[in-house]
């Protein structure tokens, strides 16, 4: 790999050091602007009469591109200032070195240290030498009692050197740039201003490619770091081949913008096995970057001779009562018109984690243990009961989530959709009055694809259910239940047996009386079950099949559906069917239409 970014480079002319710029400043730091105003878990302690450090570094290859320029001002988040008594701010070669240059900040001084930036002007500018191997900037407050001040901001792309942390006299300097990015920001002026500084912030390259077609997807993230482009190139190769592939894009990027550009490319005769994808950053429109080492990323991707289009299973727990449950609802609709288009997005929700209604069925309430160490809550989304970095609200207990948006939704289903699944199922139901006969059959294209022996599981759900009573809509408003488990064979699935690579299933789903079987549908999983550790748990694959697709040898005048005249049903509270209104209590009404109301006695 190395091998191939050296020639990669080479074929790049010499670099232009000097480019005068129309811009009057430049930022140097990792946070994007962001601070965070809150405490983070992990970053503080609560002894009296301490010293809390943090810093970022700035190698070489950054620094030198600013040789001759100054810092004056430096921009520093705090998360609190409960109990701080001052902050200061300093650029050091060294983490215990003396400072170059400094500045403080207390509660007595005008301005005052606040929540959030703090702005600092330096007594004496610091000027980046030519020969500069590097420098910190960081921060250090001091509080007299518990405190939260020290501000991580989460959730931005890893990079290194973002967050150094010494927590206390005594303490040692630890890099924790994996858990966060310190908001601290040097501002950097002078006559010479890179010109043209592009950098490569961020690369997501498909985790398994096809060796019979050699089509490699995914997308990059570019940055700028100085004046606008117009466009660049972008220049990759696999392993130390040198069958190199360059595709210019035209793209307009402003100072501190960034933006992700999707690409594809096809490279023959790979074979079954790890490789690392190579990408430059290079022939750009407005001449030659100041600062090649942040223009390269690798990452790693497996061929494989046959692998399976994923079903991406997405569920939410929801119930009538939860008054945010529309809001979370709407964006499941909004990321089936979108993600789901394609018929590869299958929705089942659960009537469970903010207690239950008469929707619920018991699977809902055991499936609560998915959520791990993280406490039950609605409105909730699983997506393939899968942990991974990509999914909004990602952490390292469980694999639940809560979107913020239907797109943030739709990313995270869409980049789920690219993970190639080693299993598919074939799906065949046939309705006869009062049951749903399903067979499942597939292969497999590994022999192990999961830790433990893989359960398949097959659902009987049904659509458009009006609601009794839900919280969070308008008076008046009618609202729609949609993808409601009624009936599973099995809540934890049962154990699938293979011949070879091959499986056969079958099984029977209770039909019951007030199902309207146009609004029915058949869903099958095939997932990793670990009773012990909820994030083992993942989907394999899955399948769903819809009425119109399935065998109806139901009767003429069947229970599913309402004779001529027009059939009335009644449930319980709970959902049991009833042979008449309940003398007392609650009885659902369920007319043939599918419309329902509920008398009260």
């Amino acid at each position: 790999m190395k091998r191939n970014l050296i020639l990669l480079i080479m074929a790049l002319v010499a670099l232009n050091w000097a480019a005068n710029a129309q811009l009057t400043s430049h930022t140097l730091g990792f946070c994007d602007g962001q601070v965070k105003t809150s405490a983070t878990d992990g970053f503080s302690i609560s002894d009296a009469d301490q010293d809390v450090s943090a810093a970022i570094f700035i190698p070489a290859s950054t620094a030198k591109v600013y040789a001759g320029c100054e810092i004056a001002q430096i921009n520093a988040g705090l998360a609190s200032t409960l109990n701080v008594e001052t902050l200061a701010v300093w650029i050091r070669t060294s983490l215990d070195g003396e400072d170059l240059v400094s500045a403080s900040l207390s509660k007595t001084t005008e301005p005052a240290i606040q929540k959030g930036w703090n702005t600092f002007s330096l007594p004496t500018p610091y000027i980046i030498p030519a020969d500069t191997e590097g420098f910190y900037i960081g921060l250090t407050f001091h509080q007299k009692g518990n405190s939260v001040g020290l501000s991580v901001v989460q959730g931005l792309p890893f990079v290194d050197n973002s967050l150094w942390v010494k927590l206390g006299n005594d303490a040692e300097w630890t890099d924790r740039s994996e858990e966060g990015v310190l908001p601290i920001e040097a501002m950097v002026t002078g006559e010479n201003l890179p010109k043209v500084n592009l950098a490569l912030t961020g690369l997501h390259v498909q985790p398994s490619v096809s060796v019979s077609n050699g089509e490699i997807s995914g997308s990059l993230t570019v940055t700028n770091r100085a004046e606008a482009v117009s466009g660049f190139d972008i220049v990759c190769s696999i392993d130390n081949r040198e069958d190199i592939q360059t595709k210019h894009i035209d793209i307009t990027l402003d100072y501190k913008e960034s933006k992700e550009i999707p690409f594809s490319f096809v490279f023959e005769g790979l074979t079954e096995g790890e490789h690392v994808f190579n990408v430059l950053l290079a022939g750009i429109n407005e001449g030659e970057d100041v600062n090649i080492d942040d223009n390269m990323m690798s990452a790693t991707f497996s061929a494989v001779s046959l692998f399976y289009p994923r079903n991406v299973v997405v569920e939410e727990f929801t119930t009538e009562m939860c008054v945010n449950c529309p809001r979370v609802a709407g964006y499941m609709h909004e990321m089936l018109e979108t993600a789901g288009a394609d018929g590869r997005v299958i929705a089942i929700c659960h009537h469970s984690g903010f207690g239950t209604d008469w929707l619920t069925i018991p699977a809902d309430v055991t499936y609560l243990g998915l959520y791990g160490n993280v406490s039950p809550f609605a409105p909730a989304i699983f997506v393939d009961r899968f942990t991974a970095d990509y999914l909004p609200g990602y952490n390292n207990d469980s694999s639940v989530m809560l979107p913020e948006s239907a797109e943030e939704l739709a990313q995270a289903v869409n980049t789920r959709k690219e993970v190639p699944a080693y299993i598919y199922l074939d799906l065949e139901v046939e309705l006869t009055d009062g049951n749903a006969h399903v067979k499942v059959t597939g292969e497999r294209a590994t022999e192990i694809f999961t830790n433990n022996q893989p359960r398949i599981v097959v659902g009987l759900l049904e659509d458009n259910i009006p609601a009794l009573h839900q919280a969070g809509v308008e008076e008046g408003e009618t609202y729609i239940q949609q993808h409601v488990n009624r009936v599973y064979n099995s809540i934890w699935g049962e154990y699938l047996d293979f011949d070879d690579n091959t499986y056969s299933y079958e099984c029977d789903l209770e039909v019951k009386s007030g199902y309207v079987k146009e609004n029915l549908s058949v869903v099958a999983y095939i997932w990793d079950y670990d009773p012990a550790d909820a994030d083992k748990c993942e989907i394999a694959n899955a399948n769903v099949i819809y009425y119109p697709d399935m065998t109806d040898n139901t009767s003429a005048v069947d229970f599913i559906n309402a004779d001529a005249e027009g059939q009335t049903s009644y449930f319980s509270i709970d959902g049991l069917p009833l042979t008449a209104p309940a003398k007392k209590g609650i009885t659902i009404v369920r007319k043939a239409d599918g419309t329902t109301s509920k008398i009260i006695r």
